[in-house]
């Protein structure tokens, strides 16, 4: 890593810490559970950003033609990234329920 790796890594920094008050005040609830659409989630069971149980939680609340959640274990917030193969399998299976 580099210098430009550092300033780069710190503006994105700085772009989380400018939107996080919004972020972490958001009431994901107030804003609907009805969706027209499938929903999906794809969860880190260790996630401490979007604690599972809370995401488990709304995810009951939801009313949706096709639902779905996953749970990656041993996966925290960034489970895309951190457990790429985990989430490629979960997301095919999303995928697989709305185009079988």
């Amino acid at each position: 890593l580099g210098p430009a790796d550092l300033r780069a890594y710190l503006q994105g920094f700085r772009t989380m810490t400018g939107l996080s008050a919004t972020v972490f005040s958001m009431d994901l609830p107030s804003l609907g559970v009805d969706f027209k659409v499938p929903f999906f989630l794809i969860e880190g069971r260790e996630d401490h950003i979007a604690a599972a149980g809370l995401a488990g939680s709304y995810f009951e609340r939801v009313n949706a033609p096709v639902k779905r959640i996953a749970f990656i274990e041993g996966a925290g917030h960034f489970a895309p990234m951190t457990h790429m193969p985990q989430f490629a399998t979960a997301l095919r299976a999303d995928l697989r329920l709305i185009d079988p």
